[in-house]
């Protein structure tokens, strides 16, 4: 793990656990509006599940529509009417209360693409009929499901912007040949309309990245050291807890934690002061993430002192991984505007083993690391077991 600002090194945790969407049109209607927001998919399409309450709203302003074309106009209509909109009002209630899901995305955007279809005919039917109520009552209807998928959907913004057009577009269509007085007015309004809540969907999908990016900043600096981007004390001693268990279980595979103190940092900070020690901290924490092995943990414990937690090695490829540590912090660091800084650092190791306890092994290994510093500085000291 090599250093990066906060913000940086956020985008680089989130890409490497995210897992491209499969192809088709599930990524088509899911894509972010913005290719570099891709890691995001996940949290931004389980966004369009959990909330029930508007689709139960519409249901019910829907079903007065149903009562109205019962009672006013053709039982038969309401009948056949009702027929095609309750299984989409119940697959739309279903798969928007699922848990998220690869395939629980799928059908939720087959339920919601059906719903808004059937949404778009009811509606679609109440401006055909050339009934004033119904047509206004279909359109007032229409629009408010239309705001409410915008606001449900807008993680997703073509599915949005598809949802929206599936509601419009029969009531437009026959709004236009109803013959209801000042139907003229509302298509001209229509394409404002339409651009208005294209723009709202596009803000809300962009409020929604921003709480996302936020949330993952926050977590990050709750568990990394905001100096060098490495994981903090507690951070580590949850690895270093794991680690343990692990060990315990497997007798097998053999795990080393290094114990890291820099040799000399007090006097560069007395002599350059602490910006200079806070950029040299930082090289050092950059030269050892490039030491270290992917598998294995590097943090930063508190003020000079590092550690590191070496999985699945031997005794002597632990002691390989803590020279070559030892040989980084020696080569003299050119930090901008000051002559070489030379340092060092000593280094305390320990294997994991039985009981897997967390703060005995990490006694042990900063044990071994005043057996190093007590040796002349700038060395390595590794007991077999905690």
């Amino acid at each position: 793990m090599t250093y990066r600002a906060p913000l940086a090194a956020v985008a680089a945790q989130h890409g490497a656990r995210y897992r491209p969407t499969e192809g088709g049109w599930v990524a088509w209607l899911t894509a972010p509006l913005d290719p570099a927001e891709e890691t995001l998919r996940p949290e931004l399409t389980d966004l369009l599940f959990g909330n029930r309450i508007s689709i139960t709203f519409a249901v019910l302003c829907l079903g007065v529509v149903l009562l109205c074309y019962a009672a006013f106009l053709d039982v038969e209509l309401a009948a056949l009417l009702t027929a095609l909109f309750a299984p989409a009002a119940i697959l739309r209630y279903v798969t928007i209360g699922a848990s998220p899901s690869p395939s629980s995305l799928k059908a939720l955007l087959l339920a919601g693409l059906f719903w808004a279809a059937m949404v778009g005919l009811l509606c679609g039917e109440g401006a055909r009929t050339n009934n004033v109520m119904l047509t206004t009552l279909s359109g007032i209807i229409c629009v408010a499901v239309a705001f409410g998928g915008a606001y449900n959907n807008a993680g997703a913004p073509r599915f949005a912007f598809i949802q929206i057009i599936l509601f419009l577009a029969p009531y437009s269509t026959f709004g236009a040949f109803s013959g209801v007085p000042g139907m003229h007015l509302f298509l001209i309004q229509l394409p404002f309309w339409i651009i208005g809540i294209f723009t709202l969907i596009r803000q809300i999908y962009a409020t929604h990245v921003k709480l996302i990016r936020a949330r993952h900043l926050a977590s990050h600096l709750a568990l990394h050291d905001s100096l060098t981007g490495l994981p903090n004390r507690a951070h580590f001693m949850e690895a270093l807890s794991a680690e343990c268990q692990r060990a315990s279980r497997d007798s097998t595979s053999h795990s080393y934690i290094l114990y890291l103190d820099l040799d000399e940092f007090k006097p560069v900070n007395d002599t350059y002061g602490h910006l200079t020690g806070d950029d040299l901290l930082r090289a050092v924490a950059d030269r050892f993430c490039k030491v270290v092995r992917v598998q294995d943990v590097i943090g930063r414990l508190g003020g000079d002192e590092f550690a590191a937690i070496l999985r699945g090695v031997s005794q002597k490829e632990a002691e390989q991984i803590g020279e070559k540590l030892i040989a980084a912090a020696r080569d003299p660091f050119h930090l901008d505007g000051h002559p070489p800084i030379s340092i060092g650092v000593s280094i305390g190791g320990v294997a994991l083993g039985l009981p897997p306890d967390v703060r005995r092994t990490l006694h042990a290994a900063d044990t071994m690391l005043y057996a190093a510093k007590r040796g002349g500085k700038g060395l390595l000291r590794i007991a077999e077991a905690a």
